[in-house]
């Protein structure tokens, strides 16, 4: 699952949008934020910093 997890994220960042990323993949937005979500868990790390926009 992890693998899966990492493509999404760096889907994420190439087109700056949960929601473009989840369309890419045809699953919801909210299934994009879960596995992120997870990544970051299973990294115990931070996955990103929402106070600035690119």
């Amino acid at each position: 699952m992890m693998l899966r997890q990492v493509k999404h994220f760096l889907t994420v960042i190439r087109v700056e949008s949960f929601t473009e990323a989840a369309e890419e993949y045809f699953i919801s937005q909210s299934a994009i934020s879960q596995r992120i979500k997870a990544l970051k868990s299973d990294l115990e790390q931070k996955a990103f910093d929402r106070r600035f926009s690119l």
